[in-house]
């Protein structure tokens, strides 16, 4: 059976969650292991037969433990777990892609530079763009004059590295 390795959270207020993921004969499972002050609090498992549908690896299976010790916490620490799951870890996965982004950006850039005109920085532009996972052009990108591609480009290229 294939595991992957330990993945460490720090909640905040002395918890931490420990998660791995291993496969199963009709796909695989996320686990947890909820601590606090080093002291194991809860366990949770989560069976998937292709993929998750979470923000960020493990969301599930940390919120579902917590849950379990809910009646267990003061309010403020249900709080403050509630707002990591939900809120901070999704903004800490949200840095790095815009991270990735704004490196690509710079590629972008850097493509119009050494470009000859501007027909064919808008085509190198596009290509890099194109073959970027999430990001497709009109149907009709091809009947634009060159100066709204432009236009167009270029306000991807700064909402790519908009922080």
């Amino acid at each position: 059976m294939k595991q992957g390795r330990d993945v460490n959270f720090n909640l905040g207020k002395g918890f931490t969650a420990t998660c791995w993921w291993e496969d199963t004969r009709y796909g695989f499972r996320h686990l947890c292991v909820l601590y606090k002050d080093g002291r194991s609090m809860a366990t949770e498992k989560a069976c998937y037969y292709n993929r998750t549908w979470e923000c960020y690896e493990f969301q599930s299976v940390i919120s579902r433990a917590v849950e379990k010790i809910k009646d267990y916490l003061k309010p403020s620490e249900y709080k403050a777990l509630r707002y990591y799951i939900d809120h901070q870890r999704e903004e800490e996965e949200k840095e790095k892609v815009l991270g990735k982004f704004s490196g690509l950006a710079a590629i972008t850039k850097m493509a119009a530079i050494m470009a000859p005109d501007q027909k064919a920085a808008n085509e190198s532009r596009r290509r890099i763009l194109e073959a970027t996972p999430g990001i497709s052009f009109p149907d009709d990108w091809d009947t634009l004059p060159e100066e709204e591609k432009t236009r167009r480009l270029d306000a991807v290229e700064n909402e790519m590295i908009k922080k």
